[in-house]
C-alpha cells in the first residue's frame, strides 16, 4: 500500500496486527480517519499524522483484504 501511495504514506510501523499508519502533511490523520469511517473501517489517529489500525484477534483473511480495499478506496480521495 506503500508503494501505491508513496506521496501520502510516509511509513507503515507496527508489530502483529497492531499497525500505525504514518501519513504525510498533505493531509491529516484526522480528515484520513473521517473518511475511512465514511467507509466503513473504524480506526483512530494516534501521534504525529498516524492512524492507529487495531483489527480483532479472531480477523479472517477475508476481512483483511476487505480493510485494505477500504484503505484504498479513501487514500484514492486524497
Amino acid at each position: 500500500m506503500q508503494k501505491e501511495f508513496p506521496d501520502l504514506i510516509d511509513e507503515i510501523r507496527g508489530v502483529g496486527l497492531m499497525l500505525g499508519v504514518k501519513i504525510n502533511q498533505k493531509i491529516e490523520n484526522t480528515e484520513l480517519v473521517k473518511k475511512l469511517i465514511e467507509n466503513g473501517l473504524l480506526t483512530i489517529p494516534a501521534g504525529e499524522n498516524v492512524i492507529r489500525i487495531l483489527p480483532p484477534l479472531i480477523i479472517k483473511s477475508e476481512h483483511v483484504f476487505e480493510a485494505k480495499d477500504k484503505l484504498r478506496k479513501s487514500l484514492s480521495c486524497f
